[in-house]
């Protein structure tokens, strides 16, 4: 006999911004569709009503159809029931917080049509185990991955210019970084407590290490600093008490 399927009842739905709508079915699927970008919270205690969805266990799947160019600010912060996210290749730039403490998403493609990712965009995404930052991103906002305590490796676009303040901070199963060839400045505890990271490779393009940006990663064994850095922060590597040698260019202020 021939399989039937039986599509899941749609239990919720509603619109998300000028032309963009949404459906929630009974197997938790959060599905948006239309044409743009999706709208902005303020904040998430602001006066304005959060979305149903915002700290529903009931969902499981966030489906982004084409068309959708913007995942706007809070979008999904605290979904933490969501195990699966679709990008479409659409969107173009996701918002501040968008999948703040998403805590049980393990994987997500971010498609090379998105060029600016906000702060805290994924923070808190603890499950989060590996990620690559294509190289369209020019944009990487501040803490975007603080505290995904499960990342262990990264690849960061060729195209990023700047690592800023706390991205990876306390993403502390964080093994392996790959950093673009195009990087010139690493802010503020942009790596700071990864304490498991043991080696780190700067390209030549970086001119710039900002105050504690390995601070206390006690596993770092090697870094390597090219001619390039003229300027070293405070307490870029204290704590680093695995790291027995490290060759400082002559120009370094």
């Amino acid at each position: 006999k021939p399989v039937t399927t039986t599509k899941a009842d749609v239990v919720a739905s509603g619109n998300y911004g000028t032309n963009v709508k949404w459906t929630l079915d009974s197997e938790g699927t959060l599905t948006f569709s239309g044409k743009g970008a999706m709208k902005d919270f303020v904040a998430v205690d602001g006066p304005e009503p959060l979305p149903m969805w915002h700290g529903n266990e009931a969902v499981k799947e966030i489906v982004i159809e084409n068309g959708i160019t913007r995942i706007g600010d809070y979008a999904f912060d605290y979904c933490t029931e969501v195990e699966s996210i679709t990008i479409p290749d659409s969107v173009t730039s996701i918002g501040t917080f968008a999948f703040n403490n998403c805590s049980k998403l393990e994987s997500i493609t971010i498609p090379d049509s998105v060029i600016s990712i906000d702060s805290m965009a994924f923070a808190l995404c603890s499950g989060l185990k590996t990620i690559t930052i294509p190289d369209s991103v020019t944009s990487l906002g501040e803490n975007a991955f603080f505290y995904c305590t499960n990342l262990t490796s990264v690849k960061l676009s060729n195209n990023l210019e700047c690592i800023k303040d706390a991205t990876f901070f306390f993403c502390e199963s964080l093994e392996s970084v790959e950093i673009g060839n195009n990087v010139k400045s690493i802010e503020f505890s942009a790596f700071a407590c990864c304490f498991k990271l043991k080696e780190v490779t700067l390209p030549e393009s970086v001119n710039y290490i900002g105050d504690g940006a390995f601070y206390y990663c006690d596993s770092l064994t090697s870094v390597t600093i090219p001619e390039s850095v003229t300027t070293i922060g405070n307490y870029t590597f204290y704590n680093c008490t695995s790291l027995t040698s490290v060759n400082i260019p002559e120009g370094v202020t």
